[in-house]
């Protein structure tokens, strides 16, 4: 029964059963160079899918997140934030 292989692994697979080591090599070699191609495009899909979810997340720069503390610079806004009533939740 004959291996079924595509037409561009088909010369690899000829110079493996060749037998000299010169030509497995250089049939390994081949057959190497092809799955490092198939493997490098694999991982640009989940970099893909990576960078549409970054770009679809709302900015919170300078807002205030649920539940954080708020900052202050000096102890005046301290006295002022804790003497002013708040509808926020604690956590």
């Amino acid at each position: 029964m004959k291996a079924a292989s595509s037409p561009s692994t088909a010369p690899a697979f000829l110079l493996v059963r060749q037998g000299s080591t010169v030509a497995v090599q250089a049939g390994m070699l081949m057959l190497g160079l092809r799955l490092i191609c198939l493997l490098g495009t694999m991982s640009a899909a989940p970099s893909l899918i990576g960078v549409a979810a970054v770009a679809a997340m709302k900015e919170t720069a300078r807002k205030q997140l649920a539940g954080s503390p708020p900052a202050v610079q000096t102890r005046e806004e301290a006295a002022e934030l804790i003497e002013e009533p708040t509808t926020a939740p604690r956590f």
